[in-house]
């Protein structure tokens, strides 16, 4: 089990609800053919993959009411969207 799924198991114990999360994983450095694959692969899995990840565990948490997504990656609109009704 990975850290991220330790940590939302462990919340989902103790019965702790998160009521916003903010993500801002960043590994820091130069990108290229220089600098070789496997490091190129774990800034992806920090930057990308371990943010999809937290984002999953927030939303599969608790009751889905108010759960608020800030999708950069969604074209039709710069406004915050409601995940669930």
């Amino acid at each position: 089990m990975s850290s991220i799924e330790s940590l939302w198991a462990s919340l989902k114990h103790d019965e702790i609800e998160v009521d916003a999360l903010v993500l801002n994983a960043m590994v820091p450095g130069q990108f290229g053919v220089t600098v070789g694959w496997k490091k190129v692969w774990e800034s992806f899995e920090a930057n990308v993959l371990g943010n999809l990840r937290m984002c999953e565990g927030f939303l599969g948490q608790g009751p889905k009411k108010g759960k608020v997504s800030n999708n950069p990656l969604d074209p039709s609109s710069n406004k915050p969207k409601k995940t669930c009704n």
